[in-house]
């Protein structure tokens, strides 16, 4: 349910937030539009640090494998060889959640 007050609109009793405070009428859940402040995220860095720290080792295997690929095959059968490695990789990326039903 959306009230509006002044300039600003505030969303009231949404199913999806948590409880933010108890009222007389019950438990008060809202949000309100924009931004959150740095004190309304006190997770937020430590998200960044550890997105950056996945995202980087994740390259950094990305980058091993294909050197294993290449470095473990003939000259004349690179190209195809890096080309089934990216056909079977991209395929568990797919495949893999619905296998494992995540």
């Amino acid at each position: 349910r959306k009230l509006n007050e002044t300039d600003n609109s505030y969303y009231v009793d949404c199913s999806c937030i948590w409880k933010s405070s108890t009222t007389d009428t019950g438990n008060l859940f809202y949000a309100s539009d924009g931004r959150c402040s740095q004190t309304d995220c006190p997770y937020f860095a430590p998200f960044i640090a550890m997105f950056f720290l996945s995202i980087f080792f994740i390259f950094v295997g990305s980058t091993l494998e294909t050197n294993v690929v290449v470095r473990c095959v003939e000259k004349k059968d690179k190209g195809l060889s890096l080309g089934m490695f990216q056909i079977f990789s991209h395929a568990g990326y797919v495949l893999g959640p619905e296998i494992g039903r995540a």
